[in-house]
């Protein structure tokens, strides 16, 4: 009798465990750091796991490569993953720079890349800083931690599951390189946000088409900068309760220099579709900000 009260008390005590844990798993929520652009227009996020990993998406400008190496550095110092969402250097550049400086150990690299002439055509004006980056992506010591990712792919990273909505499109030749955005999912299975990169508003019926099961989610990143990248109707299908902006002050008020609202950006029209939603917006030009998404 106490041998049976002894296994039933220690099946009871395992069951609670994989509750405590599972609720622990999912309830930690999504950690993200939105970083600061350090000189002008960039994007850079950092998320955390709930066992401390690090995951980068972008990172900003070569320019912001000091400050975010800082940020990296104080967390340990190892990236798991490291996402690029498109070859415009305002979202590779520190990842440039932080690879040459060597002081941060980065496990894993995703991106969703065109050819070498694919932006020779079609980014002439930024193409040698691309095939730059391209060729020291495909150097003898980086390649192996380079992938690309597939349409629909899923993994999980600790507590946080990632699935990628959007990949690079070559036919899209219309506003090319910011349409050549990955879109990612984040969720923890309770909580969720979705990262557009740079993407344009030309084809996004298609991306709508393609993922309106599954586009609503607490949170966003928005678009090109916040400078309506993307249509209202994507916001309203998203239907977020934080918004994050990696906006500088300038562009939050369309001020080119004399005064609000004087500058050819869209910013302030994207705020008032938020602003219908009800969102809370997290806003770039007010400095690093972290933020657990339960």
């Amino acid at each position: 009798m106490k041998r049976i009260f002894k296994i039933a008390l220690v099946i009871i005590v395992t069951i609670i465990c994989i509750m405590v844990g599972t609720r622990t798993r999912y309830n930690n929520g999504i950690k993200v750091t939105q970083f600061e652009p350090q000189l002008t227009r960039s994007m850079g996020y950092m998320l955390e796991t709930a066992n401390n990993k690090m995951i980068i998406i972008d990172g900003g400008l070569p320019e912001d490569s000091s400050h975010v190496e800082e940020k990296i550095l104080e967390k340990g110092g190892v990236v798991e993953a490291w996402f690029i969402t498109h070859a415009h250097d305002d979202h590779y550049g520190v990842l440039v720079e932080l690879i040459k400086s060597g002081k941060v150990q980065i496990n894993n690299i995703y991106v969703s890349f065109n050819s070498e002439e694919w932006y020779e055509t079609y980014n002439k004006d930024k193409f040698e800083s691309i095939k730059n980056m391209l060729d020291l992506l495909d150097s003898e010591e980086i390649r192996d931690k380079v992938r690309e990712v597939n349409l629909r792919e899923e993994f999980a990273i600790d507590n946080l599951f990632f699935k990628i909505l959007k990949i690079k499109s070559p036919e899209h030749i219309e506003n090319p390189g910011n349409n050549q955005s990955i879109v990612i999912k984040v969720s923890n299975n309770i909580r969720s946000m979705i990262f557009l990169g740079d993407l344009g508003s030309e084809y996004e019926e298609e991306f709508l088409q393609n993922n309106l099961d599954e586009i609503e989610a607490d949170a966003v990143q928005m678009a090109h900068h916040g400078q309506a990248g993307v249509s209202e109707k994507i916001y309203n299908e998203i239907n977020p309760k934080m918004c994050f902006w990696p906006t500088p002050d300038w562009l939050w008020n369309n001020d080119p220099g004399d005064g609000t609202s004087n500058g050819p950006w869209q910013t302030l029209k994207t705020r008032s579709w938020i602003e219908k939603i009800g969102a809370t917006n997290y806003v770039a030009k007010d400095g690093d900000i972290t933020i657990n998404i339960y």
